[in-house]
């Protein structure tokens, strides 16, 4: 793979975006979500079920915006998102928006992640929140 701007750059690419050019933020998210969704697409049968892992920062929203399109396409999706204190403005569009949708979002991540993907028989050693998310991204990517 072959870096064209790091994440810095990127950054300040967007920061010119929004505040120079005046591009919305969510524009430009959009914009991404539809190339995600384009590569998912390219490389996923629609018979597969898509689950997303969304934090509650602009990436989680990015997340989001994927998991719709793709709901919007004819995938079957599931997103596990954490809203909170520190969600960003972004986010909480996104949110607003896939809850008007009718795939299953929920929004007590922990919770639901331990129910889905814990393997141990013994759910007090699932506690990490950090393991359990490594845990549900990796059956997201074979399921």
């Amino acid at each position: 793979m072959k870096y064209i701007l790091d994440a810095d750059e990127m950054k300040k690419v967007d920061a010119y975006s929004i505040s120079t050019i005046g591009i919305p933020s969510v524009v430009l998210m959009e914009r991404a979500a539809l190339c995600v969704t384009e590569q998912i697409i390219n490389r996923t049968d629609k018979d597969k079920s898509v689950i997303c892992v969304c934090g509650s920062g602009n990436n989680g929203a990015d997340g989001l915006a994927v998991a719709r399109q793709l709901y919007l396409k004819g995938y079957d999706v599931t997103v596990f998102s954490k809203a909170g204190r520190h969600s960003t403005e972004e986010y909480k569009i996104q949110l607003n928006i896939i809850t008007k949708c009718a795939f299953d979002c929920f929004d007590n991540l922990l919770s639901k992640i331990r129910c889905c993907f814990c393997t141990s028989s013994n759910m007090d050693t699932c506690t990490n929140e950090r393991e359990m998310i490594m845990l549900s991204v990796v059956l997201a990517l074979i399921c």
